[in-house]
């Protein structure tokens, strides 16, 4: 089982950083909302369909990221998040300009490697098909870039889930989301897989997680 960390930000961390993060974000008073655990099976119900669906989204509206393991629980959900480079600052041109990690969780020893590189995001768009709903500034016709830190992330992801669900059950400006979320910085490519599997098999030791409404 792993246990969330009481101090749910740490402090003076650069939440913008390239690297992997594991999050788990909750509902409003832990509410059962989601769906439920059959045979230890997830089965979404309209709700949990709606969080899964706009969590695929993310990558479509933030190119900086990418999505790794995750999954919608009952009362919450858990999900492994990749920012793959950090947004610095705009350059004359208007095109974003940043440090860039391409995460392949290689070992050199014990220490996980990000390969970074200083290529603008217009060079890096011309190497790639990769569509793009949102794409950076720069590119003609297109808006700015919205905030790419791990929180500005959260709060779009759960904005759009909530507005969704509000408008399904009637209930506009309820809350869907608690207000905070956890987090934990992933260093090494054994605390990688040990997240990944706990999320993977969370469904199926659902009588035994620290989440269970039913304990």
């Amino acid at each position: 089982m792993i246990r969330q960390r009481k101090n749910i930000r740490l402090k003076g961390y650069d939440y913008s950083k390239p690297g992997l993060y594991f999050i788990t974000i909750c509902c409003h008073n832990r509410e059962m909302l989601f769906g439920q655990i059959e045979n230890g099976k997830m089965i979404l119900n309209e709700y949990g369909k709606i969080v899964e669906q706009e969590w695929i989204k993310t990558p479509k509206i933030r190119n900086n990221v990418k999505l790794h393991e995750f999954t919608v629980m009952p009362n919450h959900f858990h999900a492994i998040i990749q920012i793959t480079y950090r947004v610095l600052n705009e350059s004359n041109n208007g095109f974003i300009v940043g440090s860039y990690c391409n995460t392949t969780l290689h070992k050199n020893g014990n220490t996980t490697i990000h390969k970074n590189d200083n290529t603008t995001q217009q060079e890096k768009n011309n190497n790639t098909t990769q569509q793009n709903d949102n794409p950076l500034p720069g590119q003609p016709g297109n808006k700015r870039s919205p905030s790419n830190t791990l929180g500005a992330i959260i709060r779009g992801f759960e904005s759009a889930v909530s507005k969704q669900i509000n408008l399904l059950r009637n209930t506009p400006g309820e809350s869907v989301w608690q207000r905070n979320y956890h987090d934990h910085i992933i260093r090494n490519k054994t605390e990688y897989y040990k997240i990944k599997n706990y999320i993977i098999n969370n469904p199926g030791n659902w009588k035994n997680d620290i989440f269970c409404n039913n304990k």
